[in-house]
């Protein structure tokens, strides 16, 4: 799922042959047999044990690999060396992704989503940080870099998607705030300068692009509008702060300009995002399951010690 500039693509199809998940779950006795020929009955039996495979499956029939025992306790459990069943279970997978490789793969949405791209930035930003996992990091940066230098026009401003590597529209609220915190969550470590940087130049573009210059807080509050001020006229700009398969672009833009804050020490992000929780401050008190992402902000602001912030 990851282009060979790296940032990711949008999605892959549950699908193959008909069926779903086909590709990538497995049967007990498909599992054993494959494992039995070329690693020996015990190696088969542990790799069972570790990875959840059983004759009724945990998911419809079948087995979805997964670890849901720590490894030393499995090891315990089978009487194995830790690094002797590690070696095992490395060997074992891979004869099962060799033989996976030969099945019918779903198909690939190769566009390439700004908005979760800056998702999976954050995700693997965090991830690496909070695992010390350096190619999550890696990974993280390779996306932030291919967006910001080939998903952007000649005067630097954000697209929407890039499809056979050409960019497609422009940025939306969400793309530009995903991203946003993305970059913030790559700005926190040390090497993150360069980031700093790049988040920085993309907020001035949420604020002169996005903002309400008829807001004035509280009595008429701002926050953001859906669409850039200079894209196709509609009937009406809205201003997005419902969260649903993803988080809304107002919550995501208080999140993110909360942690540049944090970064810059600038007090004119900070006031940027309380105005977009004061704009949700009403759908917080009545809708909070529509409200995730701007609770979470609220949260950060109130007490950055517990917030998405901190460590």
């Amino acid at each position: 799922m990851t282009s060979p500039e790296g940032s990711f693509y949008a999605t892959q199809d549950a699908d193959s042959e008909g069926e779903e998940g086909k590709f990538f779950v497995w049967s007990e006795q498909e599992v054993k047999a494959i494992l039995v020929e070329s690693r020996g009955e015990s190696d088969a039996e542990a790799f069972c044990y570790c990875y959840d495979v059983t004759a009724d499956g945990n998911w419809e029939n079948t087995n979805i690999l997964n670890r849901p025992k720590p490894h030393d306790q499995a090891a315990a459990a089978l009487g194995i060396d830790e690094g002797e069943l590690a070696t095992t279970l490395t060997m074992c997978r891979e004869r099962l992704l060799e033989v996976r490789s030969g099945r019918v793969a779903p198909d690939r949405d190769d566009k390439v989503l700004v908005a979760w791209n800056g998702m999976m930035i954050t995700a693997m930003a965090s991830a690496a940080r909070a695992l010390e996992e350096p190619r999550y990091r890696q990974a993280a940066e390779a996306a932030a870099r291919d967006i910001w230098q080939n998903i952007r026009d000649d005067d630097g401003r954000l697209g929407h998607s890039t499809k056979d590597d050409q960019p497609r529209f422009p940025a939306f609220l969400d793309d530009v705030t995903c991203l946003l915190d993305g970059l913030c969550e790559l700005a926190r470590d040390e090497q993150g300068d360069e980031f700093r940087k790049s988040a920085v130049e993309l907020a001035e573009q949420l604020l002169a692009r996005f903002g309400d210059p008829e807001a004035q807080p509280p009595d008429l509050p701002g926050g953001f509008y859906f669409t850039a001020d200079d894209s196709e006229a509609l009937i009406a700009r809205y201003k997005h702060t419902s969260d649903n398969a993803t988080p809304s672009g107002n919550g995501m833009a208080a999140t993110a300009l909360l942690k540049l804050f944090e970064l810059t020490a600038e007090d004119r992000w900070r006031d940027a995002a309380v105005d977009c929780l004061v704009l949700m401050s009403s759908q917080m008190a009545q809708q909070p399951l529509a409200s995730g992402q701007a609770l979470l902000a609220l949260d950060d602001w109130l007490d950055p010690s517990t917030g998405s912030s901190s460590d």
